[in-house]
């Protein structure tokens, strides 16, 4: 198994699954060339199946990605996870112009699962 905390290893999408209160990361090295970072802004954002899209919650999930040397860097802690709620999620990546806000275009989408944490949960 990689270390997950070393940015080398981490994959170009996020993970299938995985438990609520885990950390995860992923990055978007292929992105740069025809979105430079200086001018381009990219986000993460994901919505628990079934809920509703106009509010923010636990079910509602954004993450502005960082920029590194020529990478997108997608990183959700732990300590955000956490408040995630368990289920199925829709999960979509935006670019956005800088300079125009008006100017955002979905690149790419998927699906992920938050699964319980059974180390952290009550019973």
């Amino acid at each position: 198994m990689s270390n997950i905390f070393d940015s080398t290893n981490w994959p170009k999408y996020p993970p299938a699954d995985f438990c609520s209160g885990d950390y995860f990361a992923f990055k978007r090295d292929d992105l740069s060339s025809d979105f430079p970072l200086s001018t381009y802004t990219v986000n993460f954002h994901a919505s628990l199946y079934g809920s509703s899209t106009s509010t923010t919650s636990a079910s509602q999930i954004s993450i502005a990605a960082t920029e590194s040397v020529s990478e997108y860097h997608i990183i959700a802690q732990a300590t955000a996870t956490a408040s995630w709620t368990v289920g199925d999620y829709s999960w979509s990546l935006f670019v956005t112009k800088t300079s125009d806000s008006g100017k955002r275009q979905k690149l790419d989408h998927g699906t992920f699962e938050v699964k319980p944490n059974w180390a952290t949960s009550t019973v």
